[in-house]
């Protein structure tokens, strides 16, 4: 299917059963976030704060708790293989990195390039090739 996009970004994804209540605090205790802010606007549901070391967090998903989470981090990191790897310990599950596009109507596709699991190796993907519309 050929579709055309809309926009495309560089994020962390992973599908987590928690609420985000849940997740917002596993991310203050592993990266010292302070008082997040929560926000939802059907199907979007979201938090967004800051950590102690001015790193700044924006982590939504749209349908639920079975709909991956997006984590939008700012800076950008100098080591995304490090970061992605603390996020994985954070929540002891597969975090996969790389392109995600918007494709209109509330649609996105992922385009993994690495994966990280709460292990001490990162599975690289290829070039690419994982892509998925969600």
């Amino acid at each position: 299917m050929n579709t055309s996009s809309i926009f495309t970004q560089r994020n962390y994804w992973a599908c987590i059963p928690l609420s985000l209540e849940d997740v917002a605090a596993r991310i203050g205790d592993a990266f010292g976030l302070v008082d997040p802010d929560f926000g939802k606007e059907d199907p979007e549901e979201w938090f967004e704060g800051w950590t102690i070391d001015r790193v700044s967090f924006y982590v939504f998903r749209q349908g639920g708790q079975t709909a991956p989470l997006r984590f939008i981090i700012k800076p950008d990191q100098v080591d995304p293989t490090e970061f992605g790897r603390r996020l994985a310990i954070c929540f002891s599950h597969t975090i996969s990195y790389g392109d995600v596009t918007y494709l209109g109507d509330d649609k996105y596709s992922f385009s993994e390039h690495s994966s990280y699991s709460n292990e001490l190796k990162a599975e690289q993907g290829g070039d690419g090739d994982a892509e998925e519309a969600i």
